[in-house]
């Protein structure tokens, strides 16, 4: 089974390489097929066009713009799973999972949208009339056309869940309440007690 993230290489941060690598290798080792969507995935996706000139306008940030673009890269790629590459898989295996054609957690960071549904979510943002300045408003359109698929899925730092829960979002605001400093991701999950 594939599992999706996006990644754009035009602005490198410290550490970002490797958290790449545990995303990759966390996935692998549980019997996923890790793979990379970047901007040449929706290249010659005929809303490409209209989609970044939206995106461009709408995105209050370089990191806003790319969090929009994944829904098309996703799109173009057919569909299928998707996660944020600081989502590292602890203990979710293929065999493991039994869900319908579009699931979602309810923390935004893991979804499977078949491609009908993610072809709704790149249409509805093209067609939105006001400012979309992040993907929050697109993930609660992906809602609408999947399942909630709870139980899997935990933010760092939420108490006791992330320390259980079979994949975690290892993000940058997370990271900081719990350590006071946005720290690199991939020392936090080398040093956070689960193995990868």
């Amino acid at each position: 089974m594939v599992i999706n993230t996006f990644f754009d290489a035009t602005d490198i941060v410290p550490g970002q390489g490797e958290i790449i690598r545990l995303w990759r290798d966390s996935w692998q080792s549980r019997g996923w097929e890790p793979r990379i969507l970047n901007p040449r995935t929706f290249a010659y996706d005929p809303r490409r066009k209209i989609f970044l000139e939206r995106a461009k306008r709408d995105a209050t940030s370089q990191k806003s713009y790319y969090r929009l673009t994944r829904w098309l890269a996703l799109a173009a790629a057919g569909g299928g799973w998707m996660c944020e590459y600081d989502v590292i898989n602890f203990d979710l295996r293929t065999p493991m999972v039994s869900v319908s054609s579009k699931s979602f957690s309810p923390f935004n960071a893991l979804a499977h949208l078949d491609k009908a549904a993610a072809d709704k979510v790149v249409d509805a943002f093209i067609g939105f009339e006001r400012p979309i300045h992040d993907d929050t408003l697109l993930f609660a359109i992906a809602l609408i056309y999947s399942d909630v698929w709870p139980d899997i899925h935990a933010n760092y730092g939420d108490g006791r869940a992330w320390e259980i829960a079979k994949t975690v979002h290892f993000g940058s605001t997370e990271i900081e309440k719990v350590h006071g400093a946005c720290l690199e991701k991939h020392r936090v999950v080398d040093a956070c007690g689960r193995s990868v």
